[in-house]
């Protein structure tokens, strides 16, 4: 027996040398579970240490008893004794109540922590006795890389990996470097590919691999596979970690030089880090970079022998997942942690397939910890696909299985109830969670955040008073839980502020001295919160009427440097969504500008209007928070139609040129900080060239701002040109007018003037093909109409005749996505013409074949419907003299039947009456044609009037007045003289007029604030911004 007799204390040797162990790291608070997973997941773990053996005696599952501890073995499924608040047993328990021993649970998660006074008495050991200290602090760092766990083997490996950081950083490390790194351990014990899975975690964890000090670490391993494996991770490291202030001074290599090593550990470890790329990094190209590894990691791949392989290949290649079959051929646990990495990279309705359906099949305990965990997980990932309603019918389910309440399950139903405004209903929920004495400290401060949130949104909102209380009652908890939450309670804090703050009225004085008492609390932190508690400083700091903008801030030149330091190494959040955040840069912060009286005025009109917390939503996206109102304005997809043809479609790139200038201004004008979710296209060479690029017109893009491009005949030229190939309006506006000048500039045929005189395109194909030509061959990109999932799609309208000149003409859709998907029943589309597409994607010069063929020489492609196995042959051709209203109806039509009514966000429609010739006047008379035009506009009710934008020359008593295929020449205007340019001054003239409207300024004023509210909001999902913003890099047509 080992006696501390200065301390009344006598303990056996096992719980003597677990004390050193906890004395021996800087690190105060220590997991329990690095004590016990090795002896359950290692085998021989303790055999050259056979008094280890007898660590995990020392504690027990809940529940648990000890009735004969010489014969007590741990169990080693997965689902229990790894996971769970482990439990002490007798000598231990008997620590803690003298005080010796101090317990706290993060996140169910047991931490061991030793009371000063027994800190101090062994490092009196220590001292007198440095072998000792040697000795505990070499077989602590054992444990933790033992702990270590194989990614995507547990379903909350992250968890472990996360809980091990903090004593990673303050032990492991600064053990390895000092003697000698992997020469220190048993071979037999720490493997070469024990050292690999560590190399993958320090990646993970955010360290990143320089050449200085980590080769000390593992330049004994002589394996080649190794060698290379590391080099791959310390490349990888500098994509997953620099800032990109730093990114000019770091070299990135070609994946080219490296070699994928042979191991499959090796082959799935890399894979596993190389899909962090696409929501981890902060870089600009980050998407680039991506793209380049992975078409690396394919083509050195070998064929998918383990289930290891498997799960990195469906975690690169998502879209490729069959679940039924996934889940058939790897084991259980693996469908887990597979499913919560999709989620995380925001490939959210295949993890909750994954899920719901590996549930449902798998044999795990349904009153286990893990159990719990994972259903919260699937309710959560519901309520973000909208599915709230359901979520809350199978919590109803969960609770009435296994007859408990699971805290987590409680708080994701909590979150439901909030997404579907049943504000009355969350509040009594969490309110009797927080009034349960058995409540956890995480617990009760996520359920007082979101009560918080609550009393935000109900209508009869509590005073500032009772918004004070609830965060004083978590202020001393919130320190100790991990920086996801804490940042959760900066930005409620922050939310909360704007929501009680009166206009031109400073911070009331109690939520004053709660912020100051945060502020307090963080003064000898690191630098993990250095953005939240910089704008907390700003609200307490500035009173003056501008101060509710976040704007408006200043901030002084100490606190911006502080922006550029290391992240923190504090012990981060088990979500991955908000890990390895991106720095911002001086001229980011910099950025700042007084709003105008006016942008005021319409600023105050929208936070007024019903359900639209404008404040709160901005300060959402500041900061990066995955909100309810993120993933709504995901859910809702936004519609941009281009009506017109010919020259008529010119307007309406005028009219959309200046809706992105008003854009652009709304960017700046809305946060300093507008400028940090942008994915820049390009790699900078220097930081002063990367805040040049800051500011090109690429960067404000409609394919950033809407999820489908619509329009018709040469209008489909313009979808293309925005919506697949991601140029700016200024470009694409240039390079129509060529394409004009090219077609419109040669009618001289009898065909021509028979086409002109009933209304047919005349023939644009060999110039809109040249224009497409030149534009590939900048872009290297393969002249297919299709973009990716998740990005910004088009259609074209058309029309076929499934037998020439017999049949009806019906409207085609032209389409860059596949339609062809299951649908619910409450989504069936209408028999025409959405059922059908084409079998095949269609070159893009096919497809303007097609679009801008005439009735008299139609094009013949394959089509095919939804209800046939094969395509039948139809003549498709040009759409005909469709309005711009018509088409926006299409469009719509097209968002309902793939997304439900609810997934219709804004529709914008741009483009000018179509042209009423004599003979339509003298048939059927102006009160029809415009009847028949009111009957194809959006309902009142779907989209809602708020939400649909329309503009074109309607109102206006003198409109465009230009024919669809004037084209005019001109001697000397304001733009190069040259064949058309009388048409196009004259286009420019008839805008300026429209443009010049007060009414017409105010509506695109308006539409350009909602477009940026929702683009920000969009962007606080990072994962998902970083696909949608740049799956392809924008390119600027050179002027």
């Amino acid at each position: 027996m080992s006696s501390f007799q200065s301390l009344g204390l006598s303990i056996d040797d096992t719980a003597y040398k677990l004390l050193l162990l906890l004395a021996s790291s800087p690190s105060r608070s220590i997991p329990a579970l690095i004590f016990t997973r090795p002896f359950s997941i290692v085998p021989n773990a303790g055999l050259n240490y056979p008094e280890l053996e007898k660590f995990p005696r020392l504690f027990r599952r809940a529940g648990e008893t000890h009735d004969k501890p010489e014969t007590f073995q741990l169990k080693t499924s997965i689902y229990d004794f790894q996971y769970g608040a482990i439990e002490l047993g007798p000598e231990l328990e008997l620590l803690r109540r003298e005080m010796h021993l101090i317990v706290t649970y993060q996140e169910k998660v047991t931490f061991l922590e030793l009371s000063a006074q027994v800190r101090q008495h062994i490092w009196g050991i220590f001292s007198s006795e440095p072998e000792k200290y040697r000795e505990a602090q070499m077989i602590l760092c054992l444990l933790t890389i033992l702990s270590l766990p194989t990614p995507y083997t547990e379903p909350l490996w992250e968890m472990t990996s996360f809980v091990c950081k903090d004593i990673v950083r303050t032990t492991l490390i600064p053990f390895l470097l000092a003697f000698s790194g992997s020469s220190c351990f048993d071979p037999n014990l720490v493997t070469e590919k024990r050292y690999g899975l560590l190399v993958f975690h320090l990646t993970n964890l955010g360290f990143v691999l320089d050449d200085t000090h980590w080769p000390l670490l593992f330049g004994t391993i002589k394996s080649s596979d190794f060698k290379s494996f590391f080099e791959i991770h310390k490349e990888m490291s500098n994509l997953l970690n620099i800032p990109s202030s730093e990114l000019h001074t770091r070299k990135l290599r070609d994946p080219g030089e490296f070699n994928l090593p042979h191991d499959s550990l090796y082959v799935s470890l890399a894979g596993f880090t190389l899909f962090q790329i696409t929501w981890k990094s902060s870089i600009p190209g980050s998407w680039k970079c991506y793209e380049s590894w992975r078409s690396w990691w394919n083509a050195n791949l070998p064929s998918r022998t383990t289930s290891l392989e498997e799960v990195a290949y469906a975690l690169i290649h998502p879209m490729e997942i069959d679940v039924p079959d996934l889940i058939s051929r790897i084991p259980s646990q693996l469908v887990y942690a597979l499913a919560v990495g999709l989620r995380c990279s925001g490939h959210l309705e295949t993890a909750s397939n994954l899920l719901d359906l590996n549930l449902t099949l798998d044999t795990i305990e349904k009153h286990s910890h893990v159990y719990g965990l994972l259903f919260a997980e699937l309710v959560k990932i519901l309520t973000l696909l909208g599915q709230a309603q359901t979520a809350l019918v199978l919590t109803a389910a969960f609770m009435q299985e296994t007859g408990t309440n699971h805290a987590y399950v409680s708080i994701a139903k909590a979150d439901a109830y909030i997404a579907l405004r049943k504000y009355d209903e969350a509040q009594e929920l969490l309110q009797g969670m927080l009034s349960d004495s058995s409540t956890e400290p995480f617990e009760e401060v996520c359920c007082a955040l979101r009560l918080n949130k609550v009393w935000r949104r109900k209508p009869d909102t509590s005073t500032h008073v009772s918004f004070t209380q609830s965060f004083a009652s978590v202020l001393g908890l919130i320190k100790r839980q991990d920086i996801k939450t804490q940042e959760d309670y900066m930005n409620e804090l922050q939310a909360t502020v704007y929501h009680v703050k009166q206009p031109k009225q400073p911070v009331p004085s109690d939520l004053r001295r709660l912020i100051e008492d945060t502020l307090e609390l963080y003064e000898e932190d690191d630098f993990a919160l250095q953005k939240q508690r910089s704008t907390l400083r700003i609200l307490i700091e500035n009173n003056g009427p501008e101060m509710a903008d976040l704007g408006l801030a200043q901030v002084d030149r100490s606190l911006r440097e502080t922006f550029h330091r290391e992240p923190s190494v504090s012990r981060e959040s088990t979500d991955f969504v908000y890990a390895n955040q991106g720095q911002y840069t001086d001229a980011q912060i910099e950025a700042s500008s007084k709003s105008k009286a006016g942008r005021r005025r319409f600023f105050s009109d929208i936070s007024a209007g019903p359900n639209y917390d404008f404040l709160a939503r901005r300060t959402a996206h500041m900061q990066g928070i995955l909100t309810q109102e993120t993933e709504e304005a995901w859910r809702q997809r936004n519609l941009l139609s281009l009506g017109g043809n010919g020259t008529h479609i010119y307007w309406s790139l005028l009219v959309l040129e200046k809706l992105m200038d008003v854009i652009k201004q709304e960017e700046k004008e809305q946060s300093l900080l507008a400028q940090r979710s942008w994915v820049a296209g390009l790699l900078a060479s220097s930081s002063a060239t990367y805040e040049r690029e800051l500011e090109g017109t690429e960067r404000h893009l409609p394919c950033h701002y809407f999820d489908l491009i619509c329009s018709a005949s040469m209008g489909g030229f313009i979808a293309l040109m925005l919506g697949q190939y991601r140029i700016d309006v200024t470009s694409c506006k240039i390079l129509y007018e060529e394409v004009l000048r090219g077609t419109f500039g040669k009618r001289t045929s009898f065909l021509t003037l028979t086409q002109s005189l009933s209304l047919q395109p005349v023939d644009t194909t060999w110039e809109i093909s040249r224009a497409i030509t030149i534009l590939r061959n900048l872009t290297a990109e393969e002249d297919l109409v299709h973009t990716s999932p998740g990005t910004c799609s088009l259609f074209i309208a058309a029309s076929v005749k499934t037998k020439r000149g017999i049949q009806e003409t019906k409207p085609y859709l032209i389409r860059s996505y596949d339609s062809s998907i299951s649908i619910p029943e409450d989504r069936e589309r209408d028999p025409t013409p959405t059922k059908l597409r084409l079998a095949t994607w269609l070159k893009v010069s096919e497809a303007m074949e097609a679009a801008t063929a005439s009735s008299v020489t139609p094009k013949l492609i394959a089509c095919k419907s939804l209800f046939l196995d094969q395509p039948e042959m139809n003549y498709v051709s040009d759409a005909g003299n469709m309005s711009a209203l018509h088409l926006s109806s299409l469009g719509r039509k097209e968002l309902e039947s793939l997304h439900g009514k609810e997934g219709i966000g804004m529709i914008v429609s741009i483009g000018i009456e179509p042209e009423l010739d004599t003979l339509r006047r003298s048939q059927k008379g102006l009160v029809h044609i415009f009847q028949e035009q009111k009957k194809t506009e959006p309902s009142a009710k779907t989209p809602s009037p708020d939400n649909y934008w329309r503009f074109s020359d309607f109102n206006d008593r003198k409109g465009l007045n230009v024919g669809q295929r004037e084209w005019k020449s001109s001697g000397t205007t304001r733009r190069r003289s040259g064949l058309g340019e009388a048409t196009l001054e004259k286009i420019h003239t008839a805008f300026d007029n429209w443009a010049s409207k007060p009414s017409n300024e105010e509506r695109l004023l308006k539409c350009a604030t909602e477009l940026v509210a929702r683009r920000r909001l969009r962007a606080a999902h990072r994962e998902r911004w970083s696909i949608y913003a740049s799956e392809r890099i924008p390119i600027r047509w050179p002027l």
